[in-house]
């Protein structure tokens, strides 16, 4: 009933004590518009109630439902009624086809006919679509006909499985079909499986090392595979399009199922706002949001950083219990964002039950009594922090279901792919994961259970807001290809309990379950669309027939084999890596099935501008120690790269490491070096901007003009390395310096302050946050992790500068919400990235940008005019030799050298595979002419002999036994036994030409004996 006030040191009473809290009413009003009294009962109830309809406009429901016409369509499958906004949306083809059917027995469902005609997708053509061989809805009669004519193989069957994909199942394949469409090491049947997702291009070689057997990848023979391949892969579009009736079959299919669904638009929609302050007008695109929550079973709420993705979630999780559709929900955050979403929360519902978990509450004696009161009590919302949620297990029972369920289908998967031959390297991954799998539900697992423990599902929680999404996606879904993330028992655990959730919806008719809200969805690859997918709305995946991860990269991925620096730089190597992603229509839509996405210029809000049009490179020249530190790098990147030295002495990583630290300081690495630039340059810049802004007045909050007592602008510096607590080999506090340096420049040292001293609890970092807004706080230092999420500092902040650069777009993305957000009093800021000349940071930075932009593309809503079919992805942002030779170097042409190195590798390698090629070829011609020989000799032989052999079955059987001539089998005869010297034995055949032996006229004895 009462706060702490920690600035003066002294109670608040609750407002509740002294008045009852401005909200808003839930009471509907009564009103003579349909389509207002549909909205007003879908807001307050989340369905479609006639009754309560008609009560709004003063009638019956009969009149009611004539009234709202086409506002609401009756489902002939469910027989629900719906609004025209859910009906109409959706998997549209399939409910045509539906609707039809009712149609012709029901008439009344001609209007549904005639309304789902208007909305279906415009049909995709061939040429607006990639038929990539091994995606999986193509249909398998397709396959099985190219793959007959292509192999010639009349007897090959492909068959196709929703769950593990395609089946190849060859006879005999002519050796002249191998010779030209396979290679030396891998057959041509072989190759269509591995394209269909049932093998492995990649050849290896066993080769001894002392006592042990390592695989090494045959890097030509890999390459000579991946090209039979691709020419596979243009002869299947080829058979596509020759033949018209293919081409119906290929296009039907992509349309029913790639192209068969429509997004629903949210726009100008609302929930119910009962309970909500009126202290505060939400914009329309988090009413919009909140709507989607309400309606959906599962969203991703990918609001652009700053657009206040937290009241969204808040609303809607309120809009959902105040309608009856769930009756607990929770929100997971991070713990430095636990005291903002609890304040938030209370704010926009001031009489509602909002509950902060922290881990404290579930440790020691408190952990029992805090369990209990979760499972008695049902507030409005109950905030957990990560660590407190995880804290909470499921019931053994269910988690041995699920390990049961991961770990029985990977073994499922492993013993399929035995069954492939030269499938050895696909195995091998596979058994990997499935030990990665085992480990780490060993390390999740639940003690057994025991008389009295509480576990996740005795709690009651039905329905989850996650925030910061991106975070939950290490859950290490299992795919052939080893491919994801490293597993996170964060991610597993919501991965768990979310699963736990869906079932239960499943069963109470598809309630909405969820919602995760992220600023940046896909953080560092495009491949990450699946575990999002997979998290939230599983259900899309499968009417897409990617349930799977394997299914999904067969379907949209496109690998390229190529040469590369291995990562270590011990030399060259091929590697498979995704180059692009097709069908990237069919890829929008199933994001959008699930996805809020909005920008701040998709919902207009008001945030700063950046300076000169976007963040500005800031260079800082190396001092003579750097420069040498560098060379050394670039030395040592030689020596691994001829192979001087081996990979537990040196290799590549640990290059990058030390010249990620030497561009920041190398004092990192050695407390003996000298200082470097970088963060005096830093120093400069801060100093310069507090000097010149220490007296600026801002007021209070852009939505309060009133003057602040205390002025000045605040400045953001980010910094992964030497950290505050943090190690290194140099045991160096490069926050510590940067503020020495500060304070050498005349800015006070209390007006610095550092995240990692105030993040040890939800209250001190609040505080900090507070100091920031109100100007107490000048200069605060950070890292991605602890203030790259969520963190509202923004009120007067005025630059930002990245001392080193994150690992991923998103990181960077991140970082920069903190300043280009909405309520920032600033109407330009200015953001610098530092880096060191003749380093790698500028190469990063660029590259980080790039990557950040194909990110971006796949997310964004399909426009009219966008006729592509694919989306580049962008590589790994690891340090190669190649680039460090040229960025360290400063020699441009050392890259292009490098590159055409790469590229004359690839040749002499092709150059190799066709003379290999051609040898095969001409060795199984001479084979070939040889049998022809031999088959030609024999043809004449047996045409000599034909004449002499006459039929003896039936009626023509003949056959002399001494003097006596039989004409038929079963007349007697005696014993050759019995008789001496023995007859001679012949049937009625001419006597043989000289030299030649007739089958039917042999000497018995001249046969081999049998054994």
């Amino acid at each position: 009933m009462e706060s702490w006030d920690r600035k003066h040191d002294v109670p608040v009473l609750s407002e509740v004590l002294t008045r009852r809290p401005g909200a808003r009413s839930g009471r509907l009003e009564h009103t003579d518009d349909p389509k207002t009294a549909l909205t007003a009962i879908m807001g307050a109830t989340g369905q479609v109630d006639l009754a309560r309809i008609a009560e709004l406009l003063g009638t019956t429901p009969d009149e009611a439902r004539r009234r709202l016409g086409t506002e609401v369509f009756d489902n002939p499958v469910t027989g629900r009624l719906e609004h025209a906004g859910i009906y109409l949306s959706g998997a549209v083809r399939l409910k045509l086809d539906e609707a039809r059917t009712a149609a012709a027995s029901d008439p009344a469902y001609a209007v549904n006919v005639a309304a789902l005609e208007t909305v279906q997708p415009r049909e995709k053509r061939i040429g607006q679509f990639t038929p990539q061989l091994g995606a999986h809805w193509i249909p398998a009669p397709l396959v099985q006909g190219f793959l007959r004519q292509y192999l010639g193989d009349p007897t090959l069957r492909v068959d196709h499985n929703e769950r593990y994909g395609w089946s190849l199942y060859a006879g005999k394949v002519p050796d002249a079909i191998n010779a030209l469409k396979g290679t030396e090491r891998r057959s041509a049947v072989h190759i269509a499986r591995a394209i269909l997702g049932r093998g492995s291009l990649v050849v290896e070689n066993a080769v001894a090392v002392g006592d042990k057997v390592v695989h090494e990848v045959d890097e030509d023979a890999s390459r000579a595979a991946r090209q039979k391949a691709d020419a596979m892969r243009s002869a299947f579009e080829e058979y596509l399009t020759a033949d018209s009736a293919r081409v119906k079959a290929l296009t039907d299919a992509y349309n029913r199922v790639m192209n068969g669904h429509v997004v629903r638009n949210y726009d100008g929609l609302a929930p119910t706002l009962a309970g909500f302050t009126d202290q505060r007008t939400p914009h329309a695109h988090q009413l919009a949001g909140a709507a989607r929550m309400q309606f959906e079973r599962g969203v991703i709420l990918a609001h652009e950083v700053g657009l206040g993705k937290t009241t969204t979630m808040i609303m809607g999780t309120q809009a959902l219990k105040a309608s009856g559709q769930i009756h607990k929900p929770f929100a997971v955050v991070q713990r430095h964002l636990a005291r903002q979403w609890l304040d938030e929360a209370q704010f926009l519902y001031p009489n509602a039950d909002i509950r902060l978990i922290t881990s404290d509450l579930l440790s020691g004696d408190e952990r029992r009594r805090t369990l209990e009161w979760l499972r008695s009590n049902t507030p409005d919302l109950t905030i957990f922090t990560e660590g407190a949620f995880t804290s909470v297990k499921m019931s053994p029972e269910f988690q041995e279901w699920y390990e049961f369920q991961e770990v029985d289908n990977l073994r499922e998967q492993i013993l399929r792919e035995r069954g492939v031959p030269e499938n050895g390297l696909a195995v091998m991954k596979l058994e990997q994961r499935l030990a990665t799998l085992e480990a780490r539900l060993q390390r999740n697992a639940a003690p057994m259970r025991t008389p009295g423990e509480l576990y996740w599902q005795d709690l009651g929680f039905d329905y989850a807001a996650i925030d910061e999404l991106h975070r939950f996606k290490g859950v290490g879904f299992r795919s052939k290809e080893a491919g994801g993330d490293t597993a996170k028992i964060r991610a597993v655990d919501l991965h768990q309990k979310l699963t736990w959730m869906h079932q239960r919806a499943d069963q109470e008719g598809g309630r909405p379950t969820v919602t995760g809200g992220t600023g940046t969805p896909l953080t560092n690859s495009i491949a990450e669309q699946y575990t999002m997918l997979a998290l939230i709305s599983p259900w899309v995946l499968r009417a897409y027939g990617v349930a799977g991860p394997d299914l999904w990269a067969d379907t949209f991925g496109q690998k390229v084999q190529r040469v590369e620096m291995a990562p270590d730089g011990s030399g060259l190597k091929v590697v498979e890596r995704f180059s692009r992603f097709i069908s990237k229509s069919a890829m929008k839509t199933m994001w959008g099935l699930t996805t809020d996405t909005k920008t701040a210029d998709d919902v207009g809000i008001k945030r700063p501008t950046v300076s000169a049009g976007g963040p500005q490179l800031r260079l800082i020249d190396p001092n003579a120690d750097q420069q040498a530190r560098l060379k050394k790098l670039v030395a040592r990147g030689a020596a691994i790269h001829a192979g001087a030295v081996s990979r537990d002495e040196d290799n590549m990583l640990a290059v990058a490491n030390a010249g990620r630290a030497i561009a920041c300081d190398a004092r990192l690495l050695d407390p003996a070096a000298p200082p470097g630039g970088k963060l005096a340059a830093v120093a400069d810049w801060f100093s310069d901007l507090y000097h010149a802004n220490k007296d600026r007045v801002y007021a209070v909050s852009t939505s309060d003009p009133t003057p602040h007592p205390i002025p000045g602008a605040l400045l953001i510096g980010f910094l992964n390395q030497g950290t505050p607590g943090g190690s290194n080999k140099g045991n160096f506090n490069a926050y510590g310096e940067l503020r020495d340096l500060c304070v050498a420049r005349d800015v006070p040292a209390d007006k610095i302050a550092f995240v990692q001293d105030h993040n040890h609890n939800p209250e001190q970092l609040a505080e900090l946050f507070r100091k920031c807004r109100e100007g107490e706080v000048a200069i605060i230092l950070a890292s991605t992790d602890t203030m790259g999420t969520g963190a509202n500092i923004q009120n007067r902040a005025l630059a930002l500068a990245h001392i080193d650069l994150d690992w991923t777009p998103a990181g960077i993305e991140q970082r920069n919400g903190r300043i280009v957000r909405y309520g920032n009093q600033n109407t330009e800021v200015e953001i610098g990235i530092f880096a060191l000349r003749g380093s790698m940071d500028s190469w990063q930075a660029g590259l980080l940008a790039s990557k950040a932009e194909g990110l971006r593309d796949i997310q964004r809503p399909e426009v009219g005019d966008d006729t592509g079919d694919s989306v580049q992805e962008i590589g790994d942002t690891d340090w190669d030799y190649a680039t460090m030779q040229a960025e360290i170097g400063g020699n441009p042409y050392m890259g292009q050298l490098m590159k055409a190195r790469l590229h004359l590798a690839g040749l002499e390698a092709d150059r190799r595979n066709q003379a290999a090629d051609r040898l095969r070829q001409t060795e199984l011609l001479a084979q070939k002419r040889a049998e022809a020989t031999a088959t030609r000799t024999a043809i004449e032989r047996r045409e000599k002999v034909m004449p002499l052999i006459t039929p003896v079955r039936g009626d023509d059987f003949t056959i002399k036994l001494g003097d006596t001539t039989y004409v038929s089998a079963r007349t007697p005869a005696p014993s050759c036994a019995a008789r001496s010297p023995p007859p001679s034995c012949s049937t009625r055949h001419p006597a043989p030409a000289p030299g030649e032996r007739s089958a039917a006229s042999a000497d018995y004895r001249s046969l081999p004996d049998r054994k």
